[in-house]
């Protein structure tokens, strides 16, 4: 569990309203599509609301940075693809 979970805001946003929260760290749900959530917000934002996009180009910059490990093909990649597959869609049932 994180430590750190509760200092701060972690939403989802989840169009079927389907829940998964492995670190009980949610503390608020939108039952929308992204695309109306931001749209909404985006419009509720404002005139006098300018983004500086400093906090993407720091994303941006950090996901360039990332190095993706290739896992060779073959019968063991398979293995580890589908147990991946499992885990995200139904942590449960590990």
């Amino acid at each position: 569990m994180c430590k750190r979970a509760g200092q701060f805001e972690h939403w989802l946003i989840q169009e079927d309203g389907h829940v998964c929260d492995l670190f009980k760290s949610l503390t608020t749900i939108f039952e929308c599509t992204p695309e109306y959530f931001f749209r909404f917000f985006n419009e509720a934002a404002g005139d006098d609301s300018r983004n500086d996009l400093v906090y993407h180009h720091q994303i941006e910059q950090y996901a360039q940075s990332v190095k993706y490990h290739e896992f060779p093909r073959g019968r063991t990649s398979m293995r580890f693809n589908m147990l991946l597959r499992r885990c995200l869609l139904a942590p449960s049932s590990i």
